[in-house]
């Protein structure tokens, strides 16, 4: 729940999409003045209609270098993509780009990241992270569900798994 956003003053365009089940609500305001001070946005969410055209998903997984003993590393990940209805994949892809980069809070770290246009629906998006080249030794894996709104609407979301698994299964 956020009770408060801090903004700078002038004119805003407000939209809010929550989503709850498989089910997506909507509410946009449009030409808001926000003054200096307390101001408050009302928002009355509307169902939507997933709709029967595509979308984006643009996803990202943040996961450590090596896990805490360095004796694991991320060698190779793929991500699925899964029809939620029919649990039939989509869409799979491998040997993802790994970009790294140092955040104060995760220190070193690596990510990859998912950017798929796909039809309006819901989806289960599975990364699986592999301590070899050719992707047998899986070392973790992370999923979730993801809503595709039509109109070239982007589901947004990212991932951080603080800790690898030393032990490979």
């Amino acid at each position: 729940e956020i009770d408060y956003v801090l903004l700078s003053e002038g004119t805003w365009d407000f939209e809010l999409l929550a989503y709850i089940g498989s089910a997506v609500y909507k509410a946009e305001e449009n030409n808001l003045d926000i003054k200096t001070g307390t101001n408050t946005v009302k928002f009355t969410l509307a169902l939507q209609d997933i709709g029967t055209g595509s979308g984006c998903i643009k996803y990202t997984l943040y996961y450590p270098v090596a896990s805490e003993s360095g004796r694991t590393t991320v060698e190779s990940v793929l991500y699925t993509i899964t029809d939620y209805e029919t649990r039939k994949i989509v869409k799979s892809e491998s040997n993802l780009t790994r970009n790294t980069g140092y955040d104060a809070e995760h220190g070193d770290y690596c990510y990859v990241e998912c950017d798929e246009s796909i039809s309006a629906g819901k989806y289960i998006i599975k990364f699986n992270l592999y301590s070899d080249s050719v992707a047998t030794k899986l070392i973790n894996s992370y999923e979730e569900a993801v809503n595709v709104i039509s109109g070239n609407v982007e589901s947004i979301g990212s991932h951080w798994i603080d800790k690898l698994n030393d032990n490979e299964q």
